[in-house]
Parts: C-alpha cells; structure tokens; sequence
C-alpha cells in the first residue's frame, strides 16, 4: 500500500540514472498498483545487489542478490 522504489548497489548507470532506484532523486516512486521495469546495460560483471529504498520493505525482504556473468 505504499510507494516504492528498488536501488541497486554497485551496478553502473550510463546512460539509464533513473534505473537507479533512489526516490526523489534519480527516479519518481512507483505508485501501487503500479508496475517499473528497471532496464541498464550490464557493462560489468561480478555480483551486486538492490534493496527496497522506501519505508520498512527491505526490512519486509525486498532485497536480494544480482550475478552478472
């Protein structure tokens, strides 16, 4: 029932900063109901991971890894 957003840790953003998760700064909050698709160009590999940037949700489990190969 609230807004939400994901950030991603230590992937690079060329040319897609509001894939970057942060609200207010880099993306508007996604309204529920509402759906995003975060699209970048994986111009690196290694293992990262993203997290909820709004309220309690990454405390709620929304966060997990990312493997780039």
């Amino acid at each position: 029932p609230f807004n939400t957003s994901i950030h991603f840790h230590g992937i690079e953003q060329y040319g897609t900063p509001w894939a970057d998760g942060v609200p207010g700064l880099t993306q508007k909050p996604i309204q529920p109901g509402h759906s995003w698709t975060y699209r970048w160009k994986a111009t690196q590999y290694g293992t990262y991971w993203y997290h909820a940037h709004a309220r309690g949700e990454m405390m709620d489990g929304l966060y997990g890894p990312i493997w780039i190969q």
